[in-house]
């Protein structure tokens, strides 16, 4: 076959092709985009709307990426935000360690002091007890005396 033949043949085809859909559009007036839902709805071919729906959905398809992107930075920053709590956490547990500490040693020495102190005022005690003991018989010498005195 040669080349005029080929394209005399692919004419005949585009022919028949576009007698086809002028039947199909007088068999069918839903077939007529003027007659179509959605031409009456928005005016406009509905090749043109599924355009801008597949527009739509590329820029939605954009939105969901971007939308992703940014929770996964959100989720990220909380993550380094929970570290840096968790090392605050961490630091005031170790201070309430030494502070702890640090109190513990205040009250052993002030229960030693403490004690120190209660031995002191037993010490004392039993110093005047002895003192009044050895003492006894010049303070009843003293008392007779001073009650002779007062006769």
């Amino acid at each position: 076959m040669n080349t005029a033949g080929a394209i005399q043949q692919s004419q005949q085809r585009q022919q028949r092709t576009e007698t086809l859909k002028e039947d199909i559009l007088r068999s069918n007036p839903m077939h007529d985009w003027k007659n179509c839902p959605a031409y009456l709805l928005t005016g406009e071919h509905f090749n043109t709307i599924i355009e801008k729906i597949k527009s739509l959905e590329e820029v939605s398809n954009i939105k969901d990426d971007m939308l992703q992107k940014h929770l996964e930075k959100q989720d990220s920053f909380i993550e380094g935000q929970n570290k840096i709590l968790q090392k605050m956490v961490n630091k005031i547990d170790d201070n309430k360690k030494s502070t702890d500490k640090k109190i513990d040693g205040i009250v052993s020495k002030t229960n030693i002091f403490m004690l120190k102190v209660a031995g002191a005022i037993i010490s004392s005690l039993i110093g005047l007890v002895v003192l009044l003991i050895v003492k006894l018989p010049d303070i009843i010498e003293w008392i007779k005396i001073m009650v002779n005195s007062g006769q």
